[in-house]
């Protein structure tokens, strides 16, 4: 090989290598760009679901042993509970990756750690115009947190009572319970329920038998297509007579996998499957989306159950 072939080579790597660096330099400075940066796909959020008119979409998001709903109508986001502090993340993934950015009301439906663990994030992250709470304080830090998140936040507190209703998008949110101070905290639970067009849905927080018997006989309408059953399917709610006065056609238990409670208990599934109920689980199936267009209903399910 000649020196002047040798001389040749040598200039073209050397101009190759300044041009590999002058690439990377100018990559560089595009990547700091803050406008650049929005752009890019692992920055954006995702765009919210098309929701065609007058429907109501509710995702049952999978927080383990805990409750989460998520709704969504005509552009109105509430959602129900935060599920357990451990399961936080997972919580804002899931409203991350269906691109919520605000919420209009936040209900924390009673002040246990598996139902309100979550919100402190969800207000570190997202816009709350307004919560939701009963007249029930715990002597606990979760529930301290919560509430120093509310003011730090600058959340308006709303304490709502049986019969308030408001029109949330396309639907009409009506409270239905608690009815009267009861000392355990799941008997205080708020149940909301939640009209479209000709569906309801029936939200119960952890509500066990004295709330539930409350609720048969206050006269309210308690029927629903789909009941987000209590308490994760406890034994101690859900009883016969009220699973005939809501004569739902879907029931959602929001529970964790090999939880420590045996939830859902086998006495429940027995009472919802003797009345043909569809049921859906999230420690089965993930998280559960239901749909309603106002008459009808349809139902995804992150995974499937072999049977």
């Amino acid at each position: 090989m000649s020196n002047r072939f040798q001389r040749r080579t040598g200039r073209f790597w050397a101009g190759f290598g300044f041009a590999v660096l002058l690439t990377v330099l100018i990559l560089l400075a595009l990547l700091c760009d803050p406008e650049v940066q929005s752009r890019l796909p692992w920055n954006q959020s995702r765009a919210p679901e098309t929701q065609a008119e007058g429907e109501l979409t509710v995702y049952f998001l999978d927080v383990g042993q805990g409750d989460a709903a998520l709704l969504r109508s005509a552009g109105a986001t509430m959602l129900i509970d935060g599920g357990p502090r451990d399961h936080e993340d997972n919580l804002l993934a899931d409203l991350e990756e269906r691109g919520v950015d605000h919420l209009d009301y936040m209900v924390a439906t009673h002040p246990h750690e598996d139902h309100i663990g979550g919100l402190p994030g969800v207000m570190e992250q997202i816009a709350v115009e307004e919560c939701w709470m009963p007249e029930d304080a715990a002597d606990t830090w979760t529930y301290t947190h919560f509430l120093e998140a509310l003011e730090t936040h600058d959340v308006a507190v709303a304490v709502p009572q049986p019969g308030d209703t408001i029109s949330f998008g396309s639907c009409t949110v009506t409270v239905l319970a608690p009815l009267s101070g009861a000392e355990e905290h799941n008997n205080n639970s708020l149940v909301l329920r939640v009209v479209c067009g000709e569906t309801a849905f029936l939200f119960t927080g952890d509500m066990e038998d004295a709330e539930e018997r409350e609720l048969l006989g206050s006269g309210a309408d308690l029927s629903a297509d789909v009941l987000k059953v209590a308490h994760h399917g406890s034994r101690y709610t859900t009883g016969m007579e009220f699973l005939r006065a809501v004569s739902p056609e879907v029931a959602v238990i929001s529970c964790g996998a090999g939880n420590e409670y045996g939830h859902p208990h086998s006495a429940l599934l027995q009472r919802l499957d003797y009345l043909e109920i569809k049921t859906y689980r999230t420690d089965q199936m993930g998280t559960v989306v239901i749909i309603s267009d106002g008459r009808t209903l349809s139902v995804t399910t992150e995974q499937e159950v072999t049977p």
